[in-house]
């Protein structure tokens, strides 16, 4: 064990404070990295999965989906009454 790696009593750093404080201040700026990155995936998740947006890129897909379902509820609400 060095001389350096023990924190003295009376205040003075050492080269081990000085390293522990670029690790931390390296820690810090990797987590907000880490946060800005789960921004940025959240936001395309929820622009990926939200209905809104698909309906807005492509409304004839979902008027045809809608044709189809009612068209197929349509017959079979018709084969129940033969």
């Amino acid at each position: 064990m060095s001389e350096n790696s023990i924190a003295p009593s009376n205040g003075i750093r050492t080269d081990a404070d000085g390293e522990i404080t670029a690790l931390e201040a390296e820690v810090a700026r990797k987590r907000a990295a880490v946060a800005v990155s789960l921004g940025e995936l959240r936001r395309r998740v929820d622009h990926a999965t939200s209905w809104r947006h698909w309906a807005r890129e492509y409304p004839w897909i979902w008027i045809a989906a809608g044709f189809s379902l009612g068209f197929i509820a349509g017959l079979s609400g018709s084969n129940r009454r033969h």
